[in-house]
């Protein structure tokens, strides 16, 4: 049995798929004939979208798995043996018009009707595409990101007299930036960014005092040495389908302020503090809590690291394992 996964080309920040796969693939490498498909084009305009697809369809196996923003290369590979995971919807929110209704039939109506199995990423992303999209029972099934092995427990190093540091994953707006700047205004703290913020967010920073820097692009170890040089994580979101810093922060034993909505409750568990993410007030409230009761953090922490006891890796390669076995011998 031949596996292919195929991924989309990355390109600057845009690096949290390649995290999810990251970690099964030397347990699914050892199971079965896996091989990984990058695809030769990043996945912006019809003429390099259509080229992506050609690609996969001289590249396929007897089981094609295609995940990450590039659904639309299901038209070129056979419905027997292909899956499609679906990590979110949120683009469908952002556009508007014409423009929604192409996105939504390329990315997500046409590429469900045109694979054998679908897999979702959390419950709330699988309740959203079957309301909407009508997805038979029988077709799909959840599977859960796993947490890489790369990011580890550390225990924090305190710097006397040196603030606190907050460690902000994303800059795109769901990530939810600009209401994290209001909620810090006038914090004693140093905010660290993944991810290069807009000019209109630097400015919000500039005029809030708040004490900034930021990486671009960063390798897991890269991420892991800035969990671990944190305080506090921050991953307030609007909107996720899954939440992937969430689990590797707590993997490396760093408390974390998340949302209330959409998926975060789902993957956090008990291991973090969930708030409104459209209240300012409730964020810096958040960020107060966990900062100044040593106590709460401390437990934030050890709930945290058995939270993250459902995201093994291995557990999840297995899950997979079955699904490939089962499309491959239907």
């Amino acid at each position: 049995m031949k596996v292919v996964l195929f991924l989309r080309k990355p390109y600057p920040g845009q690096h949290s798929i390649e995290r999810v796969y990251s970690s099964l693939l030397p347990f699914l490498a050892n199971k079965v004939n896996f091989q990984v498909c990058i695809m030769p084009f990043e996945s912006k305009g019809i003429v390099r979208r259509v080229l992506n697809a050609m690609y996969a369809g001289l590249k396929r196996g007897d089981v094609n798995h295609i995940s990450g923003d590039i659904n639309y290369i299901a038209v070129f590979l056979p419905k027997k043996g292909s899956i499609l995971t679906v990590h979110d919807i949120y683009p469908v929110y952002t556009y508007k018009g014409l423009r929604k209704k192409i996105f939504e039939y390329l990315w997500f109506k046409l590429p469900i009707s045109r694979v054998q199995q679908i897999i979702f990423i959390s419950e709330f992303t699988c309740s959203e595409v079957v309301a909407r999209y009508n997805v038979s029972r029988s077709k799909y099934i959840t599977i859960a990101n796993s947490v890489s092995p790369e990011f580890f427990y550390q225990q924090k190093i305190e710097q006397k007299n040196d603030p606190p540091i907050l460690l902000q994953i994303g800059v795109k707006k769901n990530k939810n930036l600009l209401r994290v700047v209001e909620a810090l205004a006038g914090f004693n703290c140093r905010l660290i960014i993944v991810g290069k913020p807009t000019p209109i967010q630097k400015a919000k920073m500039k005029r809030r005092g708040i004490i900034y820097d930021y990486f671009e692009s960063v390798s897991n170890k890269e991420l892991n040495d800035l969990y671990a040089l944190s305080d506090l994580v921050l991953f307030v979101s609007t909107y996720e389908g899954f939440g992937l810093p969430i689990i590797e922060a707590q993997a490396t034993g760093r408390p974390v302020l998340t949302s209330n909505v959409a998926s975060m409750p789902e993957i956090a568990g008990r291991g973090a503090l969930l708030v409104n993410p459209y209240s300012v007030e409730q964020i810096r409230k958040g960020v107060k809590k966990i900062l100044k009761d040593e106590k709460f953090s401390a437990e934030l922490v050890v709930l945290g690291q058995e939270n993250i006891k459902r995201f093994n890796p291995r557990d999840i390669g297995e899950k997979y394992l079955r699904v490939y076995k089962k499309v491959a011998s239907s």
